[in-house]
């Protein structure tokens, strides 16, 4: 986002920026909360959260270092639309609002890199809502695992997601139990390995097979 930003104007905002640290499990902001802060991740991983209902909350994203969280809520001039976690221990770089539309008005680079992002979250939303409509359990899984590995470019950087089985398969969803009976069948399978609280993929190919062969269905 920040990439064509002249040096000086980045110098300038980093002069009011907030370092914040959350340990793990720490709530950085709750959907609804007023939307007062943009957060840079320097270390750590975060989640994003949805609510389903009352009592359901689904991941909708791991974020790591060098990515943003909170900047929708501001553009939008509306309380935040989900729920930011820390799966870590995280560090967290913090532009207030004031600061960050002011670097947005300045700079259009950045508006410019935000509508890119918003479009890609629109297009990956009809997916979700399709794999829904059309994959089986097999299926929606393991495009749950994908996209969840993919970063904001479409590469799959990192192999290890933090989440557990419990939000995996709330995020997918389906029973727990259907997530785990199928993890365990791909851990068998050497496409995967579970680890307390985080997933390792080992084999990506694997996975879109098992999606290509749902859509196949």
């Amino acid at each position: 986002m920040l990439s064509k930003v002249p040096k000086n104007a980045l110098e300038s905002i980093s002069t009011v920026s907030t370092i914040k640290s959350y340990k793990k499990g720490g709530i950085i902001y709750r959907k609804g909360d007023p939307s007062n802060w943009i957060y840079f991740i320097f270390t750590g991983h975060v989640a994003e959260f949805v609510g389903y209902n009352s009592s359901v909350e689904i991941i909708v994203k791991t974020r790591k270092s060098l990515d943003y969280i909170g900047e929708m809520g501001i553009l939008a001039e509306v309380p935040y639309p989900n729920t930011a976690i820390a799966l870590e221990r995280v560090t967290l770089i913090a532009f207030s609002k004031e600061k960050f539309l002011e670097l947005v008005l300045t700079n259009p680079s950045v508006l410019h890199y935000i509508n890119r992002e918003l479009i890609d979250r629109l297009v990956n939303s009809s997916k979700n809502t399709i794999n829904a409509m059309y994959l089986d359990a097999q299926g929606r899984l393991a495009f749950a695992l994908v996209n969840l590995a993919t970063d904001k470019a479409g590469h799959t950087n990192d192999t290890v997601i933090n989440i557990t089985q419990s939000e995996l398969a709330s995020t997918a969803g389906m029973a727990r139990q259907t997530a785990s009976m199928l993890l365990e069948e791909w851990r068998e399978q050497e496409i995967l390995e579970t680890l307390r609280g985080s997933i390792k993929i080992k084999d990506i190919n694997g996975l879109m097979h098992i999606i290509m062969n749902s859509e196949l269905k």
